[in-house]
């Protein structure tokens, strides 16, 4: 199964703040119904890959980690941005990216990465530079 943002700009879980404060939304309900859905990408009996065709910021960047397999356009940018707001961070969310990229990596993200350092980093598998490359990693 392959997951793919829609556009090039941004890879996203369609999350809001803004519509999260706005509406005062239970912020129990919203982890519960993330979380279930995670796990529910971790769960599948096939293969998965998840193509970040744009910068992967937060909740985004979490769901890209419940894949076996990410790849990401060489112009993406990765970053666990709840770190810069001061958000804390659910315990499912952490559990899933230390599984994926390990205890002291999870800290890390918090910075910026090019795809390029987030390979380096094991973030993304691969990067790709065009459309074609892109459908021969797929």
């Amino acid at each position: 199964m392959v997951t793919i943002g829609k556009g090039a700009k941004v890879f996203s879980t369609g999350f809001s703040l803004k519509y999260f404060v706005k509406f005062e939304m239970n912020s129990y309900i919203l982890v519960a119904k993330m979380q279930k859905l995670l796990i529910q990408f971790m769960s599948m009996n096939v293969p998965t890959m998840c193509v970040m065709s744009g910068d992967t910021l937060a909740g985004g960047l979490i769901m890209s980690m419940t894949h076996d397999f990410r790849i990401a356009s060489e112009k993406a940018k990765v970053q666990l941005t709840e770190f810069d707001i001061g958000l804390s961070f659910a315990i499912p969310y952490s559990k899933i990216l230390e599984h994926t990229v390990g205890r002291k990596s999870v800290t890390m993200m918090g910075e910026r990465y090019t795809a390029v350092q987030a390979q380096q980093e094991k973030i993304v598998d691969s990067v790709y530079k065009d459309q074609v490359e892109c459908e021969t990693l797929i």
